[in-house]
């Protein structure tokens, strides 16, 4: 019987670090929103985001967990210099690889996997 998949859930975006001078982290409308890929805009504010600092911390919708229900780290890749950092098997913290200009704001995609057994419906 098919069963529904665990990660099709909208994950939660937290505060944007406002220390780091970043305004505001969305999800892009009519893009993908799940735990397995998302398409997101970070915004800064007033100052500009340095390369290397924590952006946002994003929590997965449901917790990645092998076909045992043992928690695993899923892969983590983001496009034009965004990287995870403080990877769990709950979620991660963005990390930029470049700067952001003040006001100015960068689109980027991520795609999470667990591999094959990280891809349970349980």
């Amino acid at each position: 019987t098919p069963t529904t998949d665990p990660h099709a859930g909208t994950p939660t975006i937290g505060t944007p670090n406002g220390a780091n001078n970043v305004a505001s982290v969305a999800f892009l409308s009519n893009s993908a929103k799940t735990d397995r890929a998302m398409r997101i805009r970070v915004t800064a504010g007033a100052g500009a985001i340095s390369a290397a600092t924590d952006v946002v911390t994003i929590t997965f919708a449901s917790e990645w967990k092998d076909a045992n229900g043992n928690p695993i780290v899923p892969a983590i890749v983001g496009s034009q210099g965004a990287y995870a950092s403080a990877c769990s098997s709950t979620g991660f913290t963005l990390q930029l690889a470049n700067q952001i200009n003040a006001g100015n704001f960068q689109d980027f995609a991520i795609i999470i996997s667990g591999g094959g057994s990280g891809n349970t419906n349980s």
